[in-house]
Parts: C-alpha cells; structure tokens; sequence
C-alpha cells in the first residue's frame, strides 16, 4: 500500500512531533531520551529520500532537474541553519526545552504547509 508523497510528509511529521515530545519529556527518566534517539536515528534515515520524491510530486519528471537545482540548495541552508540555531537556542535561559520547542512549533507549522499548499504536478506531458 502506497502512501503517497504528501501523506508521508504529514506521516514524517507526525513522527518527528512525538520524537520532539519524548525529547520534552527527558528529565523524567532515560527510557525517553533512548525512544526519542531512535525515533530520530529512523526519522533521519527517510528523508534523504523523502526531499526528491516532493520535488518530483510537485514538479514532475520534466521539471524536476530546474526545480531541483533551486530547492537543494534551499534544503542545505534551512537545515545547516537548524544547526546553527540548535547551538545558539541551547545557550539560552531556556535551554534545550526551548530550542525543542521551536521545533515542535516549526513542525506543526510546516505538516500544516505540507497540507494546505502542496499540489501534485499537472499530468506529464
């Protein structure tokens, strides 16, 4: 049974949102650290796949290698900025609970993005 690409999406979503709450959940016992670490470790496996499949969903076959070339470099800056954020965000008052909560935020943000405002390419030509 097939998904679809926009379904895993808000699936993968979904996942990385119950991951972020485990990891809210840390200071209550190691058993949440270790769910969250593996919930991660399987999260980061797929969407090296995930990226273009959208691409190609959204863009087609025809178009795919110039849509490509616009949204990789895209895709390089948002998550070397999460990088950057995670160490500037830890630093602060609010710690990691505060960086997790961006997080869970953005998530939420972007699965209602994935939602509303992706729209599979027109048929192929």
């Amino acid at each position: 049974m097939a998904l679809g690409t926009k379904k895993t999406c808000v699936f993968y979503g979904i996942w990385y949102i119950v991951a972020i709450g485990f990891l809210l959940l840390q200071l209550h016992g190691a058993a949440f650290v270790w769910i969250s670490v593996v919930m991660v470790g399987i999260g980061i496996g797929g969407i090296g796949n995930l990226i273009p499949s959208m691409i190609g969903t959204c863009f087609g076959r025809y178009d795919y290698l110039q849509a490509n070339r616009a949204i990789a470099p895209l895709n390089t800056i948002v998550r070397q900025s999460g990088i950057i954020l995670g160490g500037i965000l830890s630093q602060t008052v609010y710690g990691y609970t505060g960086l997790y909560v961006i997080l869970f935020i953005a998530d939420a943000i972007g699965i209602i993005m994935t939602i509303f405002l992706i729209k599979p390419a027109l048929q192929e030509k």
